[in-house]
């Protein structure tokens, strides 16, 4: 009779992870990106300029960290003198423009397990005057989530080698910091949100240093994902006077037991 009532069972265990693996399989995730930036490191004459205008009206209206000053040289002929610009010259500027932070952009949309595109990241090494002093920058990436109407803060820092104005002495950036993974439940599950890092080949490898050279700029995009949690990686914390408790009714048991043999 019982193996009669486990065979029962078995298709209808079998049909219901057919049923709802498809269901959790199909969520989609959707919002959007804004970056800023902070703590800037760097001297007092190197003229520096935070521009936290992430969220704009148009493509590429971003958050910047803007550092040294245009410079112009002044040619006199016959005592007229007229201001003639440097060519080549202006601010160096790291940027991001995250994604959905600009208006008529749709943001992000991603299944389980796909990897995808969070914003874009910039950095443009002009040849700049007053700026040997720039050591980095702090970014802060917020990343909404709508099906949470929620936002969770990513937070970097950028360490910049800006080196002086020559042909063969590029600048370097180094962005570390990548925060954990963002934990949530939605629908009746689990899932984790993590930020994989940046990546210039769709996200198939990430790198997280960049070499510019003089009067260069690189672009890269910064990836993520979602994931299932089958369990709650935060354990359950047992009391100290619960697990008292349990060894004393133990004793408690044990005792009985000697009391009824004797």
């Amino acid at each position: 009779m019982k193996i009669a009532i486990i065979k029962k069972w078995i298709p209808c265990v079998a049909l219901c992870a057919i049923v709802s693996a498809p269901a959790q399989a199909a969520v989609q995730f959707q919002g959007n990106a804004i970056g800023s930036f902070s703590n800037a490191l760097a001297g007092a004459g190197d003229y520096t300029k935070i521009w936290n205008h992430d969220a704009g009206p148009a493509y590429w209206y971003a958050s910047t960290f803007e550092w040294g000053t245009v410079v112009s040289k002044t040619n006199c002929v016959n005592g007229q003198c007229q201001s003639i610009p440097q060519p080549l010259t202006g601010s160096s500027q790291l940027a991001f423009d995250g994604a959905g932070s600009d208006a008529g952009d749709a943001g992000y949309q991603a299944g389980l397990g796909s990897v995808f595109s969070l914003g874009t990241l910039k950095y443009t090494n002009m040849p700049t005057y007053f700026s040997q002093g720039v050591n980095g920058v702090d970014l802060s990436v917020g990343v909404g989530f709508g099906n949470l109407n929620t936002v969770h803060a990513f937070n970097f820092h950028a360490a910049i080698n800006n080196t002086w104005n020559m042909p063969d002495n590029p600048d370097t950036v180094s962005l570390s910091g990548l925060s954990s993974p963002f934990q949530f439940a939605y629908a009746g599950n689990n899932y984790r949100f993590s930020l994989l890092g940046f990546s210039n080949d769709g996200g198939a490898t990430f790198n997280n240093n960049f070499t510019v050279a003089e009067g260069q700029f690189i672009k890269t995009q910064l990836y993520g994902r979602f994931d299932t949690v089958a369990v709650n990686d935060m354990p359950v914390p047992v009391p100290a006077a619960l697990g008292l408790f349990g060894s004393g009714l133990i004793g408690l048991i044990g005792l009985g037991r000697r009391s009824k043999r004797a």
